[in-house]
């Protein structure tokens, strides 16, 4: 079933900035015009003659025309190519002919319009029934061959079903396979799209369906404001697949909550090097490798060489839970053979793998990758708890970064095991993953990127300008806007965690200490309500760097959260940093009751640690899933057959199986 889409607020909002921000050339062609129902004498010569033929005003129109569209929802009434059926019905572009959507019906400037407000839908859905069936078009928009300057801009793509087994059409002289890109297909061509909603597509029905939403194929398109979402493809690519020597450039793009049956529920990039400048990749979800993003290439004389710059990638996932030969996993990215992709000014948040690296995957010798100026944090994956997996170390090369895990803290610029602190880690607030410059929890990412990365880039992913003064660029997606606090008595260098048996091992640094007394340290089980644990006499006020250290040799079963406090001569106080870290002490039995159960199923976990539970039938299949984040977890089990089942629980504490009952 196919649900009609609300599209997000966020996009909108997002296409709407842009949409005053990019200049029109007055046409020096012929402008026809369109509505949904005609009007006039309905030749399209003016929007008092405006025809409801849309692909007829496309073919009656010659290089440098244009074809102005109203608010309303079209579909295609030709048959694309040497199509037999009505399933090949497509919007079909036209050399040098540019379309544009967005109008209310009465503009006279190209500027005028207002894409938002005025929505001009180009649908598949054939029968006008609201759910994917045989009756759709397989593609909603096609490009083939040398389309030179051709554009398709502000429109909504909705409703392509690309589910056909093996069958083919032919157009221009390129063949056409019907099932992959449901939304928009383009082949050997190279159209410029600006200002696209691609919402509500899919592709299904061979191992080769690719591209839910868009499918491109040797394209050096121009991809600007562009928003993919709630795509799917049976196979790889929910959202686009990008494939063969493709340079395809994107500029504000979004890839949200697009799934796939295989690799890639966002991006799948094969043996292709696109630029992409000022994107989100935000809950997309792949059955297997590459939660957001898959990176291949078919040979060393096709290597991958994608560029990502100022991007986000939050709450992706790769739902993978069997092992293979190679690593598995990549809750945002993940980098198979014959890639040297680079990532810089990058934010990884909330990405979960079941298997291996909640972040990103770098599964060969060839999957090279550099990342430059990044944060990763809170990053999950089941088995290795990296946020970055690399399966030979040669194959990263990590400068300026803040990570969780990998890389060496001071190393090529690189802090690792710090808070990155950020403003919000809510996607609804205006400060998602903006950089603190509150008192006492000032960002860590703060002026410690490396401006060599950023030649030729002038702003951050909010359009922000991408360094301030002197200093040195911010780590992350987001450059900080804000002034940061009066200079402190002390500069801290790190402050960092670290477990040594049964003891945690506090370290800290500072760079400079003016007035300084001592530093205070205090213990939380659950970062809130802390008690004392030792003060740390300042040492002398001279240059250089100072090394402190302290040794907790009773630290608390489950989360131990430290806090560093640094006091003036004069009494006065100030927070420098809060770090946790976990002790699996003593673990107590884990329970499941009622067990034999008719309905429900809690599942108690006592102090085990375990961030990750899936419900398993006796053939192995996994029925649900679920992130941990209580001491307790229901499942409902009400819809399922009686028999046996099993929970399996995995974390920081391991991984164990539990027997349940329906009865």
């Amino acid at each position: 079933m196919r649900k009609r889409f609300i599209l997000s607020i966020f996009a909108f909002i997002i296409l709407a900035c842009v949409n005053t921000a990019i200049s029109y050339s007055v046409p020096a062609g012929t402008i026809r015009y369109v509505k949904e129902v005609a009007s006039g004498a309905g030749t399209g010569l003016g929007w008092g003659n405006a025809s409801a033929d849309l692909q007829a005003m496309i073919n009656a129109s010659s290089d440098g025309d244009q074809v102005w569209v109203a608010a309303g929802t079209y579909y295609p009434t030709v048959m694309a190519g040497d199509g037999t059926g009505a399933r090949d019905k497509a919007f079909v572009l036209k050399k040098g002919v540019e379309i544009y959507g967005g109008f209310l019906g009465t503009e006279s400037s190209l500027s005028d319009r207002d894409f938002v407000a005025n929505v001009s839908k180009l649908s598949g859905d054939l029968d006008k029934s609201g759910t994917f069936n045989i009756n759709d078009s397989y593609h909603v928009v096609l490009s083939a061959g040398d389309v030179g300057s051709a554009k398709l801009d502000g429109f909504t793509v909705t409703g392509g079903n690309a589910s056909a087994t093996t069958a083919a059409m032919t157009l221009n002289g390129i063949t056409f396979t019907k099932y992959v890109g449901g939304g928009i297909c383009i082949r050997s061509s190279s159209p410029a799209l600006s200002n696209l909603v691609v919402v509500g597509n899919r592709c299904l029905n061979s191992t080769s369906s690719n591209g839910g939403g868009v499918y491109i194929y040797e394209s050096s398109s121009v991809l600007t404001n562009i928003t993919i979402s709630n795509n799917s493809a049976e196979n790889s690519g929910g959202g686009m697949f990008l494939t063969t020597n493709s340079t395809a450039m994107m500029n504000n793009v979004i890839f949200r909550s697009n799934k796939s049956g295989a690799s890639a529920g966002g991006l799948y990039i094969s043996s292709s090097s696109p630029s992409i400048i000022n994107a989100i990749f935000e809950g997309n979800e792949a059955t297997s490798n590459g939660g957001a993003m898959f990176l291949y290439g078919s040979g060393t004389a096709n290597v991958s060489r994608p560029v990502i710059v100022n991007a986000v990638f939050s709450n992706n996932k790769s739902l993978i839970a069997t092992t293979g030969t190679a690593s598995v996993g990549g809750g945002a990215i993940y980098c198979s053979s014959n890639v040297n992709a680079t990532l810089t000014n990058t934010t990884f948040f909330g990405n979960t793998a079941v298997l291996q690296g909640g972040g990103i995957v770098l599964a060969y010798v060839s999957s090279l990758m550099k990342i430059n100026n990044s944060i990763f944090y809170e990053n999950v994956s089941g088995t290795d708890n990296h946020d970055i997996h690399v399966e030979v170390a040669t194959a990263l090369t990590l400068k300026n970064s803040l990570t969780q895990q990998t890389g060496v803290s001071g190393t090529d610029g690189n802090i690792v095991g710090q808070n990155p602190r950020f403003i919000s880690t809510d996607p609804s607030n205006d400060n998602f993953l903006r950089l603190s410059v509150a008192a006492g929890a000032v960002s860590p990412a703060i002026d410690k990127g490396s401006d060599s990365f950023i030649t030729g880039i002038t702003t951050d992913l909010a359009g922000n300008p991408r360094k301030l003064g002197t200093a040195p660029v911010d780590m992350g997606a987001y450059e900080n806007q804000d002034p940061l606090p009066t200079t402190m008595p002390v500069e801290l260098i790190s402050f960092t965690v670290k477990k040594q048996s049964n003891s945690a091992i506090l370290a800290w640094s500072t760079a400079t200490e003016t007035n300084n007394d001592r530093f205070l340290l205090e213990r939380s089980g659950n970062g809130k309500a802390f008690t004392y644990l030792s003060e740390i006499t300042a040492k002398i006020a001279d240059e250089g760097i100072k090394n402190y250290s302290y040794i907790d040799q009773s630290p608390v079963n489950g989360d131990n959260y430290y806090r560093l406090t640094q006091i003036d001569k004069d009494g006065t106080a100030t927070v420098k940093g809060v770090e946790v870290i976990n002790f699996a002490l003593l673990l107590t039995e884990i329970t499941a009751y009622p067990n034999p159960t008719s309905d429900k199923i809690t599942i108690a976990l006592g102090d085990s640690k375990y961030n990750k539970a899936v419900i398993i039938d006796s053939n192995g299949r996994v029925l649900a899933s679920k992130i941990i984040q209580h001491s307790d977890i229901d499942f409902n089990l009400t819809t399922y057959s009686n028999g046996i089942y099993f929970v399996e629980l995995s974390g920081p504490s391991g991984r164990i199986t539990k027997k349940i009952i329906r009865n």
